[in-house]
């Protein structure tokens, strides 16, 4: 009798424990759109404007919002301990980054193309096809997050 009221109290409350298909996942989410880094050979300015033109099934336009970019530098730990406590610091690289939130995008190609510059100079960038990918922000063996693609501007342009 005991075995059939753990069994039902489980089938109420969606606990088998055989399995557990989604064990350490969270809620955590990915926001489907395209990534941006600005390499710093291009920057060059102090307010840089980034507009991009995202084409899958349709095409929209977007101002990418740019923020400085930053590289993280470990610092000595003073504990032997593997689970001691270490700190790190970050300092600017240069470049800039970026994220466009694009609600519709889906798996597949993706052609991406846009203007990059400042109040004086604004250069046309040639399009680029980039792969957008289904994310799993909480690893394969959990439920997977929005879709998103990565794009670089270099010196030569949209990569």
């Amino acid at each position: 009798m005991w075995a059939l009221v753990v069994a039902a109290t489980a089938a109420v409350t969606g606990c088998s424990g055989v399995g557990l298909p989604n064990a350490g996942c969270t809620e955590i989410g990915a926001v489907p759109g395209v990534a941006v880094l600005v390499k710093r050979d291009v920057s060059g300015t102090d307010d840089p404007a980034l507009d991009l033109t995202i084409c899958q099934t349709g095409c929209g336009t977007y101002r990418v919002s740019l923020r400085p970019g930053a590289t993280t530098v470990a610092e000595p730990c003073d504990s032997a301990d593997s689970d001691g406590t270490c700190s790190g610091s970050t300092s600017p690289d240069g470049t800039y980054v970026g994220f466009v939130g694009v609600a519709d995008l889906g798996a597949g190609d993706v052609r991406i193309s846009g203007r990059f510059g400042d109040r004086e100079h604004t250069r046309q960038l040639a399009e680029v096809t980039v792969r957008a990918e289904v994310t799993h922000p909480n690893g394969p063996q959990c439920p997977p997050g929005g879709v998103q693609a990565q794009v670089r501007l270099t010196a030569a342009g949209l990569r």
